[in-house]
């Protein structure tokens, strides 16, 4: 395991996820993580990673920020399940300040 505790791996962690598997289950068709997944080895993935320059990291980086971003904004609550939620929240106790420990 102390193999995996680099300065590049530890500064390129908020990338490990996105070189594994795609976080949303099914990738774009532009995805450039799409190659790393069909190694299917973590170990591997990360190897692999690891042999990228900084300024391909930055731009797959960039890929993944914005294809996280745009893919929440597309995230849409069903409505039944919108209205369970608010009336769950509504069933809950008022908070009372004075019984704050």
């Amino acid at each position: 395991m102390k193999k995996y505790l680099t300065k590049k791996n530890i500064k390129n962690a908020d990338m490990v996820s996105a070189f594994i598997s795609c976080p949303f289950g099914e990738p774009s068709e532009d995805c450039p993580f799409i190659p790393y997944y069909g190694i299917n080895n973590a170990g591997k993935q990360i190897d692999l990673m690891n042999t990228l320059s900084e300024p391909k990291l930055q731009q797959l980086r960039s890929h993944h920020q914005s294809c996280v971003a745009l893919r929440r904004s597309q995230i849409v609550l069903k409505s039944a399940d919108s209205k369970i939620m608010q009336k769950k929240h509504s069933e809950l106790p008022s908070p009372n300040p004075t019984n704050i420990m």
